[in-house]
């Protein structure tokens, strides 16, 4: 049995007559919605170029309740507007019914601009609602039985000579957010979601490294980042702990055991000055760092630590491999809830601090920027939700993970929601990395514009027909330069925008195609070329 639809702020709805126009309708909801207000007058409202879903229209027809429709192409809306004001007395509801329409998953409004419009000019006053419905932009770590079946969230009355498309948008956005706030998972622990997130795809994913071709399960991964954490545990007393490394397998591991130790992992730019390097390990109060020997070669003119201070992971990782073997065998057995309070995850959450990333800013020092649990739980449920990609899919993780996109996206995200992930050390070697691409059939690819010029002077088409999305950020994608990517590998690049303090994704485009069959559904659109796209749902 489905858990009930949820009401929210029902206060807001004014006592007179209103007109209510929910961003999305479904006939369950519709029939809720009418059984909060059994003293009041209701009727619906539709537009009579815009089907409804056949549940939707049986519903209407059963409910027993009068009817209007209007057309969006009437010349004179404001009489319609008038003709139906007798529908609001004696505190009457007049509730839209939404057609159907094409959208991604997530979209808090599915009425198409034209209807918005006509909507308004019909001069009555609007109260918006927006409906959400939880189990569509759940995390794969989260309970569904803590979920509503949807949650409708009233907003303020719009009064009818305010009443515009903006205006609108802008209250259901609002709301959106509103009720994306109160989601129970976002007071959760990240630790807690890591770990489940590995158990659930213990033996359907793994991490591959584009180094050396090796393979890690994410049931080893598991092991071995716990066992780690305990060694992190007794090198420092800290609370944050520096991390000096590339993607890779020992990156994700010392990451994840750096939260299952309860610390704050702290991903230092190895890129960075000397100065800029200083001033980051003084502002995180860092006295230990996860590294390796190899990178440590690699980049010699990093201002490394002294030895004392390193905790050379390749050296760990050998002499702990009977505690890996003995973690592995006891993650298969032991439950979630008995593992959470062997390592006494949880006590940090919600709004504490879960990382912490430093930015360049535009001057001076580099700024810290502390992330917490809530930040990147919200943003990989955002995320993740809004690309939608298939269970199967496979990632391509080579940006660094200093940087919050590298870092949320390409680690936090595949590993809560079940990607396989192939990393790679530099996401400048773009011949490598077209190699990763075909040989692993990787759907998603995450870049910069500058760097897909250098697959564009490099890769051979069917290198990437694999891709079924590409995604930019971090810098403007000029349109040429996307129209000839998609001329040479025939998938257009889609261009996002974030920033660290925003976990990081806040906009993307993404594409949307149309249903094949006939008559087609209006389509809400979710890319618009030369912008950053709409905000992610919430």
């Amino acid at each position: 049995m489905s858990n009930p639809v949820e009401f929210t702020h029902l206060d807001r709805l004014p006592n007179g007559g209103t007109l209510i126009v929910p961003g999305r309708l479904s006939a369950d909801q519709a029939s809720a919605l009418v059984a909060q207000f059994p003293d009041r007058p209701i009727t619906w409202l539709v537009e009579e170029s815009s089907p409804l879903t056949t549940n939707l229209e049986s519903y209407l027809k059963i409910s027993n309740l009068p009817g209007a429709a209007f057309s969006k192409s009437d010349p004179d809306l404001h009489q319609v507007g008038e003709s139906l004001k007798g529908n609001l007395a004696k505190n009457g509801l007049i509730i839209f019914a939404p057609g159907k329409t094409t959208s991604r998953p997530g979209t808090s409004c599915r009425i198409p601009a034209d209807t918005i419009h006509a909507l308004c000019q019909l001069d009555l006053p609007i109260t918006p609602l927006d409906t959400s419905v939880p189990m569509e932009s759940k995390l794969a770590t989260e309970n569904p039985a803590d979920l509503p079946a949807a949650t409708l969230n009233f907003g303020t009355q719009i009064p009818a000579n305010k009443a515009t498309p903006a205006a609108y948008r802008e209250a259901l956005l609002k709301l959106s957010e509103e009720t994306f706030s109160n989601r129970k998972f976002l007071n959760d622990s990240l630790a807690i979601h890591l770990l489940e997130g590995l158990k659930k795809h213990a033996h359907t994913n793994s991490l591959h490294d584009g180094t050396d071709d090796s393979s890690l399960s994410f049931e080893k991964i598991l092991a071995s980042a716990i066992a780690l954490s305990k060694e992190i545990k007794t090198a420092t007393k800290k609370p944050r702990i520096g991390i000096i490394l590339p993607p890779g397998k020992a990156a994700l591991i010392a990451n994840i055991a750096a939260i299952f130790a309860n610390k704050i992992p702290v991903n230092l730019n190895f890129t960075a000055s000397h100065e800029a390097t200083r001033s980051a390990i003084k502002q995180a109060d860092l006295d230990r760092f996860l590294t390796a020997d190899p990178f440590v070669r690699k980049v010699p003119a990093f201002p490394w630590p002294p030895n004392r201070d390193l905790l050379f992971i390749e050296r760990i990782i050998p002499r702990i491999k009977k505690k890996i073997a003995r973690w592995l065998v006891l993650s298969k057995f032991l439950p979630t809830s008995l593992i959470i309070k062997i390592l006494g995850l949880g006590k940090s959450k919600g709004d504490d601090e879960a990382l912490l990333l430093f930015t360049s800013g535009s001057s001076g020092q580099p700024k810290g920027v502390p992330l917490t649990h809530r930040n990147i739980l919200s943003n990989v449920c955002q995320f993740g939700r809004q690309i939608n990609l298939p269970n199967d899919s496979k990632l391509l993780a080579s940006l660094p993970l200093f940087h919050s996109f590298g870092s949320t996206v390409t680690l936090w995200y595949p590993v809560i929601e079940g990607l396989d992930i192939i990393t790679y050390p530099s996401p400048l070697e773009t011949k490598r990395l077209a190699e990763l691409i075909q040989n692993y059939q990787i759907n998603l690819l995450l870049a910069t514009p500058t760097f897909l010029r250098g697959y564009m002077r490099r890769i051979e088409p069917e290198q990437l027909a694999s891709l079924k999305l590409v995604v930019t950020g971090a810098e403007k994608l000029p349109q040429n330069l996307a129209a000839s990517f998609r001329h040479q590998f025939n998938i257009l690049p889609m261009e996002g925008y974030g920033l660290t303090e925003t976990s990081p994704v806040a906009t993307v485009n993404l594409p949307l195609d149309q249903p094949e069959h006939e008559p087609h559904p209006p389509l809400i659109p979710s890319h618009q070329q030369g912008t950053v796209g709409p905000p992610l749902p919430g």
